[in-house]
């Protein structure tokens, strides 16, 4: 827990230590209710359904002109699902420490609302698993397809709150065992304030 209270400092020191105007930042939080589930190529071994996941973290956000913007954070996510092989449905509950990069692109505001959509990658690191024993382990390195779009409003000056759908789909296979390829994938609600 040490080490990731250590990684939360260097990355918010690392945000904030850019010269930018202030005005071109924005810092924010966010909480991710989500539907996730597993799949696999590996013959034999199929999905055994969704479960309910969720995520939570920091956003930080830097406009690199009036209607783009670069966005990153640290996100702490619950992911994983069931998977039926052998006859026998298994349960996994996977927990990754994330920092999605993505670039964003805003409509104008109108009204005090914009809609925007982004798209970017999702990579992330285990920090641990729990459920069924897992085949070898889990991989050490997460990477997912970010895709999503949403809406924000604002309810003060320079204050926005937001919600939107976001679609993982992952890249790496989630367990070292070379006999099972299985890949996390997710459909989230995104909410939370931007300051």
């Amino acid at each position: 827990m040490k080490k990731l209270f250590l990684l939360l400092i260097i990355a918010l020191t690392t945000f904030s230590s850019y010269s930018q105007p202030e005005s071109q930042w924005k810092f924010g939080l966010h909480a991710t209710p989500s539907v996730k589930w597993l799949t696999s190529t590996t013959d034999g071994v199929k999905s055994g359904g969704a479960k309910v996941g969720f995520s939570y973290g920091l956003v930080a956000e830097y406009f690199f002109g009036s209607r783009y913007s670069f966005c990153s954070g640290i996100d702490f996510s619950y992911r994983g699902g069931n998977l039926k092989y052998a006859d026998t449905k298994y349960n996994y509950n996977l927990q990754y420490l994330e920092v999605p990069i993505t670039i964003k692109m805003h409509t104008k505001e109108m009204d005090k609302k914009l809609f925007y959509a982004k798209f970017g990658l999702s990579p992330g690191w285990s920090l641990g698993t729990k459920g069924d024993e897992v085949p070898g382990g889990v991989n050490d390195f997460y990477l997912a397809l970010k895709i999503g779009g949403g809406a924000e409003y604002e309810i003060s000056d320079q204050t926005m709150i937001f919600a939107g759908l976001v679609w993982n789909n992952g890249f790496i296979d989630a367990f070292k065992s070379s006999d099972i390829s299985v890949k996390n994938n997710s459909v989230e609600l995104e909410i939370g304030i931007l300051f």
